[in-house]
């Protein structure tokens, strides 16, 4: 039988999506032959697409149809209008230079390509303010500042390949945001293209660093991952280029000492102080053994911080450092220590922090990570890998940004190993999330983090995301980036069904919400007669169905919400004089849901006595996996069982699966007839002894 967390990785696979879905349109000639009428010949590569289709890690790899490759944003405009209006899925692409697999097709979408997008290129000195095209290489735009005496406020390892459109789409943070802050500091305005039939250009923002005259709506953009919409261009404020830059590398025993040496470069270096970058021992035998970098210190430490500072006078910059490298070897936080007297030792030592993907690339196979901690936490969570993984990982490498508290923790194996990666998931994830931190720092959700894109956020600001994205998904599906399956937004037909779900399973007596349900206003009744219209509306716009009949159709189900049976009933009939195409989308949406819907209802109430609420999330992925995979009710309960054993021991681990059964069993009785319209199996597993 499979594990728990093998059935995970096949969950995973699923959502991303095994089955291309069948709401979208395959390709033609006659797609091309338009897109070729807008873009010109050229722009239109239907061969030699590899390094489209795969990330540069190349655990990546879809089947895109073809690459577009637009130069101006009313080109974008056309090109997803007419995807629009022919329902063809579109991938978003800038430089494809990510590590979460966001911006790779799965099946035969499109790949919009950003990169010929860099025409205009406009520069305020006065103001420091920057506009220019989203096509744009991040060091190229870095070259044409500091020749103007400025820089832009962020760097990246990537930064000879990666786009300022892409940079912006995922908020990329890099190594001087200690300094100058994230990207929110300094994104002004954008324009981007909305994947509706009209293909809306939208111009956000403004040039002024002052404007309050409405909501920040450029900056729903910024970290978007492509959901939203492509942006073509940015309005940014970029930073003067410091006139004197110093490097400094040190070796320490313990990683307490390491945060209080951030704490005391914070307090003496203060306003110049603008990276503060750590490796551990791991990271530096990868770069010795791997890429032949061998290490700047004469004595090897546990760890190795990288500092650089940044002001505007070189003999007032060189003071404070050595100052407060003085005060680190007297006050014994620091067992070995250099500072770069020229350029080029200071590029050795970068050389050695800015290597480290690469370096453990070369181990074979690498599980990636970019997660933020709270500082007490930071490599706490390495020690806990290490021990958690054993002998299954070759490696357990972290490097990553200490001053913001950004780890990049690299798990190492000669190749793909499924027993460490269900080793490794979710309980990386739920380890990070229940000490307070973020599993997604600056690389994105992209299709690997996105079964657990939920964890440390509340249900209440996961359901704003998706409202917010809903109004720019009514015609394509921008599958790129961070949400990437195709179907996984919510459509009008999950809208739809999640006000069914309310009003067919919700009729537990002792849940007061579900009591002033059965009793609504005449206000609410307005409220959900409306929300389900417009939904089903939506659903079927463009079918035979009439409006008229939708609208009566919604009559009779918000009328008798105090009758699931009812309920259930009405929306049979519906289905029965549905095209087949249509009948099965909502026949396989109605029923999965149901039950996914309802048992994870009813697990979040019965067993949130005794676990915390990620402990919940992973039953809750159990019964997902089991659902997905066809796993039977004995092999549901038995892998549920053995979790909750593991998590609270047998004897609470029996109690709240005897509450959970007996539970069930009640609300069967008390609703005849409810669960066995919804599921047969489903009323086997809640009346059958386990």
């Amino acid at each position: 039988m499979l594990t728990r967390l093998s059935r995970l990785r096949l969950m995973e696979q699923t959502r991303k999506l095994s089955q291309r879905d069948v709401r979208y349109a395959r390709l033609e000639e006659s797609d091309l032959m338009a897109f070729e009428s807008v873009l010109g010949k050229e722009a239109v590569v239907k061969d030699d697409i590899a390094n489209y289709v795969s990330d540069w890690t190349r655990q990546f790899t879809g089947k895109g149809s073809v690459v577009l490759l637009p130069k101006t944003a009313e080109q974008v405009s056309a090109v997803l209008g007419y995807c629009s209006k022919r329902k063809l899925a579109v991938v978003p692409q800038a430089g494809n230079t990510g590590l979460v697999g966001g911006s790779v097709p799965l099946f035969d979408e499109i790949v919009l390509s950003t990169k010929n997008i860099r025409n205009n290129f406009e520069f305020d000195e006065a103001s420091g303010v920057l506009t220019c095209d989203a096509g744009f290489i991040l060091q190229d735009i870095d070259e044409k500042l500091r020749q103007k005496g400025f820089m832009m406020p962020f760097d990246l390892g990537a930064k000879g390949s990666c786009l300022i459109g892409g940079n912006i789409a995922t908020c990329a943070g890099g190594i001087r945001l200690l300094r100058y802050g994230s990207l929110h500091a300094h994104l002004l305005g954008l324009t981007a293209v909305l994947p509706d039939e009209n293909g809306t250009i939208l111009k956000l923002g403004s040039p002024i660093r002052k404007d309050n005259t409405s909501l920040h709506t450029h900056h729903m953009f910024l970290g978007s991952e492509g959901q939203l919409g492509v942006i073509t261009s940015v309005t940014m404020t970029v930073v003067p280029a410091p006139d004197s830059v110093c490097s400094a590398m040190l070796g320490i025993s313990s990683f307490e000492n390491c945060l209080a040496v951030l704490k005391l470069a914070k307090r003496r270096l203060a306003e110049i102080l603008s990276s503060f970058e750590f490796l551990d021992a791991a990271a530096m035998e990868a770069l010795e053994e791997n890429l032949k970098l061998a290490p700047l210190l004469t004595e090897k430490s546990p760890f190795t911080i990288l500092l650089e500072t940044s002001g505007s006078k070189a003999e007032h910059d060189m003071e404070k450092v050595k100052n407060f490298l003085e005060e680190c070897f007297n006050e014994g936080l620091v067992d070995d220590g250099v500072m770069a007297d020229s350029l080029t030792e200071a590029n050795k030592m970068w050389t050695l922090r800015e290597s480290c993907p690469l370096a453990v690339v070369r181990d074979g196979y690498v599980y990636k990570h970019d997660v933020s901690l709270p500082l007490p936490h930071f490599y706490a969570l390495t020690e806990e890998m290490r021990r958690h993984c054993g002998d299954l990982a070759k490696r357990v490498v972290t490097y990553g940004h200490l001053g913001d508290g950004n780890t990049h923790l690299n798990i190492t194996s000669s190749k793909f190993d499924q027993k460490l990666y269900d080793k490794l998931y979710p309980y990386l994830y739920e380890w990070v999330a229940d000490h307070g931190g973020s599993i997604s720092a600056e690389h994105g959700i992209g299709q690997v983090k996105m079964p657990y894109a939920h964890f440390g956020k509340q249900l209440e600001e996961r359901a704003l995301v998706q409202s917010l994205k809903q109004p720019v998904q009514i015609g394509i599906e921008l599958t790129g980036l961070s949400t990437h399956s195709l179907g996984s937004h919510r459509n009008p037909v999950v809208v739809m069904l999640l006000v069914v779900l309310i009003l067919l399973v919700g009729v537990d007596a002792t849940d007061p919400v579900q009591e002033e349900l059965r009793h609504p206003t005449s206000d609410k009744i307005i409220e959900k007669y409306v929300e389900l219209s417009m939904n089903l509306t939506g659903l079927f716009n463009g079918t035979t169905i009439g409006e008229e009949a939708l609208h009566e159709l919604s009559k009779k189900i918000v009328s008798h919400d105090k009758d699931p049976a009812k309920v259930h009933e009405i929306y049979e009939k519906f289905v029965e004089k549905l095209p087949e195409d249509q009948k099965k989308v909502f026949v396989d949406f109605f029923y999965d849901k149901v039950r996914l819907d309802y048992m994870s209802k009813r697990v979040d109430t019965i067993l949130g006595y005794y676990l915390t609420k990620h402990q919940i999330a992973r039953i809750r992925h159990i019964m997902e996996d089991g659902f997905t995979v066809g796993l039977n009710r004995e092999e549901i309960m038995k892998v549920i069982s053995e979790e909750l054993t593991k998590e609270i021991g047998k004897e609470k681990a029996e109690k709240a699966l005897e509450m959970t059964v007996k539970n069930l069993k009640v609300f069967a009785k008390k609703n005849i007839g409810v669960l066995d319209r919804v599921e047969g199996a489903f009323n086997k597993m809640i009346h059958e002894e386990l």
